[in-house]
């Protein structure tokens, strides 16, 4: 049989036109595919966070340093004369009242009056107001010169102050006052041994 090429003509054409649509789907098929199926492209966004703020906190360092307190106390000097003793260590009275009269002439040589009149004894202020011994001392005594002992120290004896019994030591002493040269028993006696003098305050 012979092939007419007018009918291979047609084959051919239908063949192609076929071939056509076939491509035609398949295109359609992979458009339907990608657009309807494929996952659409993720737009992937970078974000830079910034570094990470050192959030240590750093306490302040407090240091309390306490306050320096000087407590200065008062400095109370007491002078205590030197108690004389003898060779034995026994209280030596009758060198505590020899030094007492020099004590005694070195206060009136100064005039001080207060030293005085503390060491009245206190059966002297017991007898005699303040003021009146006082103003003795000052209108009296402190008008002595040349105070010395001239004798040993003798004693004790048991006397009396007016109305008060008391222990006393005497000392022959010259002095001079208003220009008179004089001499005379001093009395002394000692209270808790401390030496006291004596006097009529009148």
């Amino acid at each position: 049989m012979t092939n007419s090429p007018i009918s291979l003509t047609r084959n051919q054409t239908a063949a192609l036109a076929l071939g056509t649509v076939v491509v035609a789907l398949v295109v359609v098929w992979l458009v339907l595919s990608i657009g309807g199926n494929g996952t659409p492209p993720t737009s992937t966004t970078t974000t830079s966070e910034p570094p990470p703020t050192d959030t240590t906190t750093t306490a302040l360092e407090t240091t309390t340093t306490p306050l320096e307190t000087t407590t200065t106390a008062l400095e109370t000097t007491t002078t205590t004369e030197p108690s004389p003793t003898t060779s034995g260590g026994v209280f030596d009275e009758v060198g505590a009242v020899d030094a007492f009269v020099e004590d005694f002439a070195e206060a009136i040589d100064a005039g001080d009056s207060s030293f005085l009149f503390e060491r009245l004894h206190p059966a002297v202020k017991a007898t005699y107001e303040d003021d009146i011994c006082r103003a003795y001392i000052d209108d009296r005594v402190l008008l002595i010169d040349d105070y010395l002992q001239v004798g040993p120290v003798i004693g004790p004896f048991d006397s009396e102050f007016g109305e008060f019994p008391i222990t006393s030591y005497e000392v022959r002493v010259s002095f001079e006052i208003d220009g008179d040269p004089t001499e005379e028993q001093a009395v002394f006696s000692l209270t808790e041994g401390v030496v006291r003098w004596f006097a009529e305050c009148s």
